[in-house]
């Protein structure tokens, strides 16, 4: 199905939502109506929900200086934002993620 091991696990633990509208169970649900669509058929429309979904979310980010909040950064994507950090420092798309999330500076930028 093309979803990443730790996605699908966390969905299966914890009832997480994949994508706004899945929830991965091994447990049975009532009043559930079975399917029978194809391993293609299941990944076309999976497909077609993870673009409408990232073009919903979007993947702009911003940076701001942390010595000088006045100086802030908006880029189109996450590639674009990395090839500017690296003119200053290497930079990689994980340690963004995580810096983003945890709300930490990186290079010398907050980013959101």
């Amino acid at each position: 199905m093309r979803i990443h091991h730790s996605i699908f696990t966390n969905s299966l633990k914890t009832g997480a939502i994949y994508l706004d509208k899945y929830i991965f169970t091994d447990k049975p649900i009532v009043g559930v109506k079975e399917s029978n669509m194809s391993e293609t058929d299941l990944n076309i429309l999976l497909d077609k929900d993870r673009l409408e979904n990232a073009q919903k979310v979007g993947r702009k980010v911003i940076i701001k200086a942390v010595d000088d909040p006045n100086n802030t950064k908006l880029f189109n994507s996450i590639t674009e934002c990395i090839t500017y950090l690296n003119s200053i420092a290497p930079a990689n798309k994980t340690t963004l993620y995580r810096q983003i999330k945890s709300k930490r500076p990186y290079n010398g930028y907050i980013c959101q």
